[in-house]
């Protein structure tokens, strides 16, 4: 029985071995995100439940199908209420913010006005509108408060994690609406500007930061990398060496053989490793290059490997069957931060190696604060 990732229900042992009856015991089971946990139903708690100890196992098994039948119909029930209260809440807010009549005539004269009533359905602009529709329900705001309340638009598309192209795409339509709206009315409008400088930033770093599966993955050390070396193609290796010894995203290690994305600057006995940040689109193209300082032995055979070209992404469903199953292409990276910090490096120092606009972007999503300081 599934219910929001877990599964519970009833269940009858049967125990042939035992001399008296019933020969039978009951549990309940819990099954949750892989775990079993069973739990021996006291005897005395078995005639509330409807098992009585002259059934034989078929009968005890056929109350317990009852049972688990019965908990199932009332968590569908549970379930649908909340979903009708739901859609209650989102028709609410649409007869709010999203006029039927105001948007059917903003969709006739704006959104679909050159495009054929046959195509309108499957064309892409339908889809940026509805999810432009979707913005406007969960800010729930009327246009004339959009600008000075336009933190609330970025914090949405940092949340679900926009790419900063598609938030243009949104804001245009977004922002066409509350003119449409505003000069139907006569009322002021001001449009949403589109992010810039930090807030720009935080959304693509929202965005570039989500690994493919929408999870956060576990950090991946030298030690386990090592320990897993055998299990993997060299190239595939030394893609993984690379974003643990330098933090690098995995398009930017994917990108290592690219001399347009990556060089290697000796000066004396300094050798770094500069690294072009294609994700920071709001940033100008010279001041997208990040540097890192080869400082460490390791680095070193880094910088080695780069020159070997000899460079290839494993699968994340790689990673995970042969190091561990929390860990992604983002492991060397999420662990870049306290190994840094183990080694006596800066915080700040080890920010602007990742390629972070402030401390507190690398503090937030990349610093293990349960971790014990280094000493």
């Amino acid at each position: 029985m599934k219910c929001e990732g877990a599964i519970v229900g009833y269940r009858v042992i049967p125990l042939p071995k035992k001399k008296k009856t019933p020969h039978w015991k009951v549990q309940f089971e819990d099954r949750t995100n892989g775990t079993r946990k069973a739990k021996d139903i006291p005897r005395e708690q078995w005639l509330e439940l409807g098992f009585l100890p002259s059934m034989t196992v078929d009968e005890a098994r056929a109350r317990r199908d009852q049972l688990n039948a019965q908990e199932e119909m009332r968590r569908r029930a549970v379930k649908r209420r909340a979903i009708d209260e739901r859609l209650a809440e989102e028709e609410l807010t649409q007869t709010a913010f999203l006029s039927p009549i105001d948007t059917a005539e903003f969709e006739e004269k704006y959104v679909f006005s050159r495009i054929p009533v046959e195509q309108r359905g499957r064309h892409k602009v339908n889809s940026y509108w509805r999810a432009a529709k979707r913005v406007i329900c969960a800010v729930k705001l009327p246009p004339n408060e959009w600008f000075a309340l336009k933190h609330i638009f970025y914090d949405h598309f940092s949340a679900q994690k926009m790419s900063p192209s598609y938030v243009r795409k949104l804001l245009q339509l977004i922002n066409l609406y509350g003119f449409f709206l505003a000069t139907k009315r006569g009322l002021p409008f001001l449009q949403i500007p589109a992010p810039r400088g930090r807030e720009a930033q935080r959304i693509a770093d929202a965005y570039f930061d989500k690994n493919e599966d929408g999870l956060v993955s576990a950090p991946l050390d030298p030690k386990k990398l090592e320990a897993a070396k055998s299990n993997f193609k060299p190239a595939q290796y030394n893609w993984l060496y690379l974003t643990v010894w330098f933090g690098l995203r995995p398009l930017e290690a994917d990108n290592v053989k690219n001399p347009k994305h990556t060089k290697i600057v000796r000066t004396g006995k300094r050798v770094e490793l500069h690294v072009y940040q294609s994700k920071l689109r709001s940033v100008p193209r010279p001041k997208r290059w990040k540097v890192i300082p080869c400082l460490h032995p390791a680095q070193l055979k880094g910088i080695e490997i780069i020159a070997t070209q000899n460079v290839e992404r494993p699968l994340n469903k790689t990673i995970r069957a042969h190091i561990d199953d929390a860990i992604t292409g983002y492991g060397g990276r999420k662990n870049f931060v306290d190994m840094m910090l183990d080694l006596g490096h800066k915080l700040e120092t080890i920010a602007q190696w990742m390629g972070h606009s402030s401390i507190e972007r690398t503090w937030r999503s990349y610093k293990d604060r349960q971790r014990p300081e280094a000493a």
